[in-house]
């Protein structure tokens, strides 16, 4: 898919979010079903933060999210913007319930199962207690957070999307007076069914492909490359700088892998991975000739380079797994490479990047370099971008940058710094 088919199914996900939230707002001004305008306010607040939840839902499913775009990075954002702002209509709606009814604040956490109608009430405060603990997880304890604690809460999402459309069936003011709202709750309840069909084909592995670990190579500075072959008959199709995810297995969990190097007649992958954790840690020395899943490719990184036009890159360590195959497929004398590394030894590809690129490949080390040119014992720094790049037009230039959070923030300040267009820098951002 290339980035214009990419930018137009953007736009029509972006449309079917817009669409679907019109007929709820719609009510908001509509005092013909409910008069009153502060317990319409509360309803339709009710509905406005289900729906955000949905296509939350519906967005985090990669076995959904892939047939749309490959740019998974922008879907997640796309995710976090709902997050943050259907939250304010989730916490709305319990709130103003609660005023409506003249009840304290304990009444939105009290269950209450003596009839129907306290029974569906109850399903939708168990929504919304399981909705504090994801939201309190993915914003305010993230970054405290670890991976798999944050996996395990983020799955709670899941009982609460179905106590959210279960929730007003029976109870619902607007559901009950209107024949046209019902039914199109009734459809938006079927989109989450064939979605979550979905999700346990992902989590089945049913949606990933299978790949055999033929190589692993270990390097200096805690890296190894991995390479997988495929399976199937038929390999995927993938441009530079896409990623993967890889399990181990139907009850391992999936992290995300830039792709270092591929063949495209084989349809051979290899990864370049660098030791951080326990899932990294166990992948450097997996049995070879093991089945594992994978699933992709995704990400739209370094697109914009995938040509002839000059350009500069800016790799941090294992971050320069992205550029090798971007480098080997679209490199000329006008392609520079910054690599900053604690050491020569520790530069994953680096005779390769340097019979690539010649002259225009410099390397950054913190240890003391050996007598080979363009090796300098310094950070990267604005005053070195500019004499190094002193014969090229750096509004000519497109940047491409990936590494360490630090790393990243650094270069794109030395970039602003020089005067550089930010729509000429762009960045691989990894999230969980």
């Amino acid at each position: 898919m290339n980035l214009e088919a990419s930018k137009i199914r953007k736009n029509l996900i972006i449309l079917g979010i817009t669409l679907s939230l019109i007929p709820f707002i719609y009510l908001l001004f509509n005092d013909e079903i409910i008069s009153d305008s502060w317990y319409r306010i509360a309803n339709v607040c009710g509905f406005l933060g289900a729906v955000f939840i949905l296509w939350q839902f519906i967005l985090g499913v990669r076995g959904f999210s892939k047939w749309f775009t490959s740019d998974y990075d922008w879907v997640i954002k796309i995710h976090t913007f709902l997050g943050i702002n259907g939250a304010l209509f989730v916490l709305l709606h319990p709130i103003l319930e609660a005023i409506y009814f003249k009840e304290d604040i304990r009444f939105i956490f009290q269950p209450n199962f003596s009839d129907t109608f306290n029974s569906f009430l109850t399903l939708g405060k168990f929504a919304f207690i399981l909705f504090l603990f994801v939201w309190l997880s993915s914003s305010l304890l993230r970054k405290s957070m670890q991976y798999r604690l944050w996996l395990y809460v983020h799955y709670l999402s899941y009982p609460m999307a179905f106590f959210v459309l279960i929730h007003p069936l029976k109870i619902g003011s607007i559901i009950q007076a209107s024949a046209w709202v019902f039914n199109y709750w009734i459809l938006i309840c079927l989109a989450f069914v064939v979605i979550l069909v979905i999700k346990i084909l992902d989590l089945l592995c049913l949606t990933y492909m299978r790949y055999t670990l033929a190589e692993i190579k270990n390097y200096p500075g805690d890296i190894f490359t991995l390479r997988f072959r495929p399976q199937a008959k038929n390999p995927v199709y993938i441009k530079p700088g896409q990623y993967f995810y890889i399990k181990g297995g139907i009850f391992s969990e999936a992290h995300p892998f830039s792709v270092l190097e591929f063949n495209d007649k084989t349809g051979d992958i290899t990864f370049g991975i660098k030791k951080l954790g326990k899932y990294s840690s166990h992948l450097s020395s997996a049995p070879v000739e093991e089945t594992y899943y994978i699933d992709g490719p995704f990400g739209e990184f370094t697109f914009e380079g995938q040509n002839s036009d000059p350009k500069v890159i800016l790799a941090g360590g294992i971050g320069i797994t992205p550029f090798y195959e971007l480098v080997a497929r679209f490199g000329n004398k006008n392609t520079y490479l910054f690599y900053a590394n604690r050491n020569t030894a520790s530069a994953l590809y680096r005779d390769k990047f340097k019979k690539l690129l010649d002259k225009n490949h410099f390397d950054f080390v913190n240890e003391a370099p050996s007598d080979e040119e363009n090796v300098f014992c310094e950070l990267i720094s604005t005053g070195k971008i500019k004499q190094l790049l002193k014969n090229e037009k750096l509004s000519n230039l497109k940047f491409f940058i990936c590494g360490s959070p630090i790393f990243t923030k650094t270069m794109i300040s030395c970039l602003i710094e020089l005067g550089v267009n930010k729509k000429s820098i762009f960045i691989e951002e990894f999230e969980y």
